[in-house]
């Protein structure tokens, strides 16, 4: 036979208590991602790159930069550590065609076709926790090719070849 103590009720502080704990871990995961704006960057090869996080309105302590999604020590780029002289550390990534910029940015220069992927910050802002995010990068080869442009230009010629 089960042994039976005070009933306890579920009633609303329960919900109001389990609301409010979900809220606040939403608000700390969103509040730790690093936005890029735009979230894929399109380069024509050879050219350079400029990979840059938006919205960082404080003192950047340090930041790591990644090839992927995976931010293992094996997929480190660079590291930047701010300070009176920056400290930059180069990882088993780095090429020699990368830079990391005070702002948190990561520049590649004469970029290639192999470079397109994912790239990875990951950023310690003030006394804050460290945040990350991801931006693509994506390398054409030759002239860009806009679909909306070429679309409205489709759509104006053929009508006048038909005409003549």
């Amino acid at each position: 036979m089960a042994v039976l103590g005070p009933r306890r009720e579920r009633g609303a502080p329960s919900v109001l208590l389990l609301l409010t704990a979900l809220l606040t871990l939403w608000i700390s995961q969103t509040s730790s991602q690093i936005i890029f704006n735009p979230p894929t960057v399109r380069v024509k090869n050879g050219s350079t790159a400029k990979l840059t996080p938006s919205g960082i309105t404080q003192e950047i302590k340090y930041y790591n930069w990644f090839r992927g999604s995976d931010t293992s020590s094996s997929n480190l780029i660079l590291g930047f550590v701010s300070d009176i002289k920056p400290i930059i550390n180069n990882g088993l990534k780095y090429t020699g065609r990368e830079t990391g910029l005070p702002g948190g940015e990561l520049q590649i220069s004469n970029v290639r076709m192999n470079d397109t992927g994912n790239y990875t910050i990951q950023m310690q802002l003030g006394a804050q926790r460290i945040q990350q995010g991801t931006v693509q990068l994506q390398v054409y080869s030759g002239a860009s090719w806009h679909p909306p442009l070429a679309l409205l230009l489709g759509v104006i010629l053929l009508p006048i070849s038909r005409c003549l």
